[in-house]
Parts: structure tokens; C-alpha cells; sequence
């Protein structure tokens, strides 16, 4: 669908839930933020469905917008579902459908919401708000635009990835105008890390496997090391990248050991399709970046199925 009819659809309504993926990262907190910041200046009623923001978003402004399913502020009539690309990836499941909207740029999102913008040429949901907000002539203060960047440059790597075109620079122009200080929240995203971040990741590349050719890499990280290191979710974000950049590497994954479950991470270079894998296990994503959530397996069980997996995808 196009620009006008999500401009329709926004103004038929004036209570939203806005809604990001489960185990959100930057692009997932930074769009839903903008996109209730833009709700509420257009004067409508909007909070954020998430997890509290963890420390390394917590320069990001808006989070007493942030709430969960047991403590909204009040009933909405509409939903947003933002950066998700399947209906079992939000973050919640509403107690009763609502109209509802869905704006992504995942390649493999089949589309699951009444009103739809999906765009997989954009580099981030928060690329396409920049588009919606152009569109519709409204005004992005610097509160949105810190939200936007961090949107947009996490899901670019700061804007080194092959998704970072023209446009997307274009845009960060926009948000630079605003006066936001990209050198200041760009030190805050990529350049800085906890310490248990920071020993979790030197655990995971020691331990790393590395195929016999040097095509494949997988690191895992069970609870026990979480533990070890007083680390939490987000302190596992990026990891994933290292495995991927070593040389001669055409395919990488991160599993990462949850209560009942295992989160994959999955990591292309060019030529090799991170996606199809993420597929294979009932997730999706881009060519380069995927994931899949394995339930009911070991995080052992988990490692073996991952490595045949990138093994057949390597060929």
C-alpha cells in the first residue's frame, strides 16, 4: 500500500498501541519511540509496547512512553506494529485484534496487518518513517531525530552495510539539521560497552568453532556464562559481527540460550543468503542478517542443526 492510504488509515484513528519486535534492538526502540513521538504532536494518544530500554539506549529520550501489557495508560483502538516480520516476532500478543498497521523492510515479511508498508529496499524502519514523515509534513524535532539515528544507523552498522544508499544519507542530513549531535550518540551506540559485554564477547571468541575450511564460524552463549558475567540481553547485541568479520568467513552465527529456547543470529558475507537459513527454522530477515528462534532443542542440539544448516547454505 502506498503513502496516502497509511496517512488515511493513521487519521481514522486516535489511540495507538506502537509495537516493536521481541528482544529489541536499535531500529526496534528507535522507531517505535519516533513513531509515538510523531502520534503525540499530531496530537493523538500513543504509548510504546516494550521492555524497558537497557543501558546501552539509555540515552534515548520518550521512555516514559514505554509500558507493558499489564500497566498501559489506556484501551487503544489501532495498533503499530513496527520492524517485525512475522506476527510471532511482536513483542506482545494483544488480548483482542485491533486495526491494525505494519511498516518494515524485512525481505522475507509476508505482510500479517490490515494496513501495510513494507519496503525491503530501506535500510531500517526508521528509513521509512522518514519517508511516511516527509510524505505527510511533519515536523521531526531533535527528540525524534536521536530516535531516528539510532534507528537507522544500528541496522546500517554505522552506515557500513550495503543497505546505506544515497537516500539513507540524504535522510541523516534531515536529522543532522535538527541539531542532533551524531558524534556524541554514535560514541554512545558503537563506541562503548559494558565490562560484562565486553568479557562475554572475548568468551564467545575463544570458544568460537571455525570450520575446517574457514567458511563457517559459530559461537554460542549458554545462561550460565549470562551469569557468570552478570551480563543481560542486550550485552549480546553486535557479537554476532565479530564471528562474521573474521577473514574468509561466508557465513556466521551467534545462539544464544534462553529459559525454553534459543535465539540464532545468523550473519552473511556477500554472495551467501543469511535469510534462506533463517527460513529454514521459521525466522527471516535480510541476506545479510537474519534470525530464527529454535523452541523445544538443547542449546548443543541447536548448534549441531545451525552448522549443518550454514554448511548446506556454504556449499
Amino acid at each position: 500500500m502506498g503513502m496516502n492510504e497509511v496517512c488515511s488509515w493513521l487519521k481514522e484513528h486516535d489511540r495507538f498501541a506502537v509495537m516493536g519486535h521481541v528482544s529489541p534492538d536499535g531500529d526496534s526502540y528507535g522507531s517505535t519511540l519516533a513513531m509515538c513521538m510523531a502520534l503525540r504532536n499530531a496530537g493523538k494518544q500513543a504509548f510504546v509496547l516494550a521492555d524497558p530500554v537497557p543501558h546501552l539506549y539509555a540515552f534515548l529520550p520518550g521512555q516514559d512512553m514505554i509500558c507493558r501489557l499489564e500497566n498501559c495508560p489506556f484501551e487503544p483502538e489501532a495498533v503499530i506494529h513496527l520492524d517485525i516480520a512475522s506476527p510471532d516476532r511482536a513483542a506482545y500478543a494483544l488480548a483482542k485484534p485491533l486495526p491494525s498497521l505494519l511498516i518494515d523492510h524485512h525481505q522475507t515479511n509476508a505482510g500479517f496487518d490490515d494496513v501495510m508498508l513494507i519496503d525491503a529496499s530501506a535500510s531500517s524502519a526508521g528509513e521509512i518513517l522518514m519517508r511516511l514523515f516527509e510524505h505527510a509534513g511533519a515536523a521531526i524535532d531533535r527528540d525524534m531525530a536521536a530516535c531516528l539515528f539510532t534507528s537507522i544507523s544500528t541496522d546500517t552498522g554505522s552506515f557500513q552495510f550495503s543497505n546505506t544508499t544515497a537516500e539513507t544519507m540524504r535522510y541523516i542530513g534531515v536529522l543532522i539539521d535538527t541539531g542532533l549531535d551524531i558524534s556524541r550518540l554514535s560514541t554512545l551506540i558503537f563506541r562503548r560497552r559494558t565490562l560484562a559485554r565486553t568479557r562475554l564477547t572475548g568468551e564467545v571468541l575463544t570458544d568460537m568453532f571455525v570450520s575446517e575450511d574457514g567458511k563457517i564460524t559459530v559461537g554460542s552463549i549458554s545462561l550460565s556464562m549470562m551469569e557468570k558475567y552478570g551480563a543481560v540481553h542486550a550485552d549480546t547485541e553486535t557479537i554476532v559481527n565479530y564471528l562474521v568479520e573474521v577473514e574468509g568467513v561466508c557465513m556466521a552465527a551467534l545462539l544464544e540460550e534462553g529459559e525454553d529456547s534459543v535465539k540464532v543470529s545468523l550473519r552473511s558475507n556477500e554472495g551467501y543468503n543469511a535469510a534462506e537459513v533463517a527460513v529454514s527454522f521459521g525466522g527471516g530477515g535480510h541476506m545479510l542478517a537474519a534470525g530464527a528462534t529454535l523452541h523445544d532443542t538443547t542449546l548443543a542440539s541447536a548448534e549441531e542443526m545451525v552448522k549443518k544448516a550454514l554448511r548446506k547454505a556454504v556449499g
